[in-house]
């Protein structure tokens, strides 16, 4: 039974994610070929730092389980927050090179100007969505650890599925903002699991579940 709860669990936070992820790039595909070609860009050099954030959650997950699993949830909590300070540090170092170099590695990719020129111009937005990202990763990482991950499947569900491809729609369609509404609600979508998975770290529950 809870083989099948943690994995089914699990099992549907991929598919919401890739549900969510699906329907987001159809949206920005919509745009056109600039854009759709800068937002590759883009995300390629965001998921640079979002592996570095996903070793800190597998991390958080194996700490978290292997102190639970000998009776110390509080060593288990310590080892959160010291994930979280070095996912800042992840989050800090990516913007700044987002803010920085990021026009240079940009054209690392592609030479076509119009595409360097939008590409450069969500370089902000790409530092500030960089913080979330990788802190929702660590905090989501604790829990998955402690077999929470119903509740990460239901705030997925939520965040990645419905609410992220509503607001895409509605910012680069609706009123008109193109790419930068799709980064804007990227940015929406990281924060906003940011503070699921926070509150539950921070309330803990998870350091005395059962699993």
């Amino acid at each position: 039974h809870t083989m099948f709860h943690v994995g089914g669990s699990s099992l549907g936070e991929q598919f919401f994610e890739r549900f969510g992820m699906y329907t987001y790039t159809m949206i920005v595909a919509s745009l056109g070929a600039v854009p759709l070609a800068a937002h590759y860009v883009c995300m390629n050099l965001m998921d640079i730092f979002y592996y570095f954030a996903m070793g800190l959650g597998f991390a958080g997950a194996s700490h978290t389980g292997q102190n639970l699993g000998h009776k110390r949830p509080d060593i288990a909590r310590v080892y959160g927050k010291i994930g979280a300070r070095i996912g800042l540090i992840v989050g800090l170092v990516s913007a700044l090179i987002f803010i920085g170099p990021g026009d240079f590695l940009v054209q690392l990719y592609t030479r076509e100007r119009e595409v360097v020129l939008l590409s450069g111009s969500l370089m902000g937005i790409m530092a500030v969505a960089a913080f979330p990202q990788a802190l929702q990763q660590v905090y989501s990482g604790v829990l998955k650890g402690a077999g929470d991950t119903y509740y990460i499947m239901q705030y997925s569900l939520i965040s990645v599925a419905i609410i992220r491809p509503i607001i895409t729609y509605l910012l680069c369609i609706t009123l008109g903002l193109g790419l930068l509404g799709a980064w804007l609600s990227l940015c929406f979508d990281q924060s906003l699991r940011l503070c699921c998975s926070y509150l539950r770290f921070i309330r803990g529950a998870w350091q005395h579940k059962t699993v």
